[in-house]
């Protein structure tokens, strides 16, 4: 069920509807005066039409409890902020999904003000996108698990950018220009041991960290699979062009790109690799090259998504005692995990 809020009333009135699964949209800005507490599968989004605000007091936030399941986001921007302990506190078999479009903002110069805190054996949570400040930007503790963060940005201004018990996987896309994690802080990433953040297998991240005025920034990008440690060919390699030849001393500079045509699901790879050669002549009859690929060697992602295919569901409905009226009765289509996909109300 899809409420609309844009007050404390508007807001808390729609968590503690009967329904099960509801999707809450903002319309404006407000502030939180109780404990949000989600219990139940809650989606909250803005409305896309401003930047709307929830801010939060010294002494309410929100708790997802009690086997609740709180997504945040879907690309419209959002902003949560406040000075409690944590902007939002998953516990008590809770579990989280940040997506694009959040920001999570604590106040920064008090200790134990985190954006995000996790905590308890049976607490997940997965950061797909957003923006996380506070004197520690993210909080995972007493065995509770972040899966997954595939992008975001987390600012731990008083300390580090995290502090975590158990590890995180770090996939941050298959792209450059999409999936980009970095962790800002005084002391680096993670307060006890950066080896928690952890690639999936197989891959390394091309990563870069910068320290500048005593905060240090490291960026992971995009996933790369890890090379042959043997030497030779890449494992990863299946492009392979024909020699190209050169017969005298000098500088030569190549583009390499895909010449596909998107179709059938495919959709191509639009960027380009420079390739510099510089061949050079030892004065005794013998030429040498060297190749250099100034941005990386040449990596294509193919990215291939079927089109939907649609259904149409049916049932009947049947009046005993009274005529049946238009729109009398409403039914609902729900999948395994109990959301609700389609609604419909009967006619004669």
């Amino acid at each position: 069920m899809t409420f609309y809020v844009n007050s404390n009333a508007s807001l808390k009135a729609a968590l503690e509807s009967p329904n099960s699964n509801i999707t809450c949209i903002v319309t404006g800005s407000f502030e939180l005066t109780d404990y949000a507490h989600v219990t139940k599968n809650v989606t909250i989004i803005s409305d896309g039409f401003a930047e709307h605000v929830i801010s939060m007091n010294s002494a309410h936030n929100f708790q997802v409890r009690n086997g609740g399941n709180l997504i945040l986001g879907d690309g419209a921007p959002l902003i949560l902020s406040g000075g409690v302990v944590g902007i939002i506190n998953v516990v008590e078999s809770g579990s989280i999904v940040v997506n694009d479009g959040i920001s999570i903002i604590n106040a920064p110069d008090v200790v134990a003000r985190y954006a995000l805190h996790l905590s308890g054996a049976d607490v997940t949570g997965t950061i797909n996108g957003g923006y996380f400040e506070g004197y520690v930007a993210l909080d995972v503790r007493n065995g509770a698990k972040i899966t997954e963060i595939r992008d975001g940005v987390f600012w731990g201004k008083g300390d580090v950018a995290i502090y975590t018990q158990s590890s995180i996987l770090v996939e941050p896309g298959l792209t450059d220009d999409k999936g980009t994690v970095r962790f800002i802080g005084k002391d680096g990433m993670v307060s006890n041991d950066d080896d928690l953040l952890i690639l999936p297998d197989g891959y390394e991240i091309s990563s870069q960290t910068e320290t500048v005025d005593g905060i240090t920034e490291t960026e992971f990008k995009y996933l790369t699979k890890a090379s042959n440690p043997g030497g030779g060919v890449d494992d990863d390699i299946n492009v392979l062009f024909p020699d190209v030849c050169f017969y005298k001393e000098g500088v030569y500079e190549f583009t390499v790109r895909e010449t596909s045509v998107s179709g059938d699901g495919w959709t191509t790879d639009p960027r380009e690799y420079p390739v510099i050669v510089t061949v050079t002549d030892d004065g005794h009859g013998k030429l040498t090259a060297h190749v250099e690929y100034p941005e990386g060697k040449p990596k294509f992602i193919n990215k291939y998504e079927p089109k939907s295919v649609c259904v149409k569901f049916t049932a009947t409905k049947i009046a005993i005692g009274a005529p049946l009226k238009d729109g009398q009765f409403e039914f609902g289509v729900f999948d395994e995990h109990g959301h609700k996909v389609a609604s419909a109300k009967n006619y004669k």
